[in-house]
């Protein structure tokens, strides 16, 4: 992230399916860090996990021995980012179209899902893992 300009460092690759877009944890990491001095860096290779975003650590430590690639499905890479960069996974997601309507109908669902079951935290936790 260069902190002058305000611009994160994301790589974005090219492959035959579309492009993908590889998030830098280190840098945004630090920039975390630098909005909340108490954030508490990663370590790669650490038998426990010791990243600041682990109010979930239960959570990505179950779905990542459960499913092959979670690193690279959007909605647990992005809530356990730290999680997989300490397993030593690349963050590298498939770049969406989020105004396509079809994207748009699909994602409206969401938040009529969990509206509904607000009330129901283990289907609406299984509802944002299927997402």
């Amino acid at each position: 992230m260069n902190t002058a300009t305000g611009k994160t460092s994301v790589r974005t690759t090219q492959n035959t399916s579309g492009r993908n877009e590889a998030i830098d944890v280190n840098k945004l990491n630090l920039l975390i860090r630098a909005l909340d001095k108490t954030w508490v860096l990663p370590r790669l290779d650490s038998k426990d996990p010791v990243g600041s975003n682990f109010q979930y650590k239960k959570t990505c430590a179950s779905i990542f021995k459960a499913r092959h690639g979670a690193c690279q499905q959007l909605s647990f890479g992005v809530m356990c980012f730290n999680y997989c960069h300490e397993r030593g996974e690349k963050l590298v997601f498939r770049c969406q179209d989020t105004s396509d309507a079809a994207y748009c109908r699909q994602s409206g669902t969401f938040e009529t899902f969990l509206a509904k079951y607000r009330r129901d935290g283990y289907k609406a936790k299984a509802y944002v893992h299927q997402v």
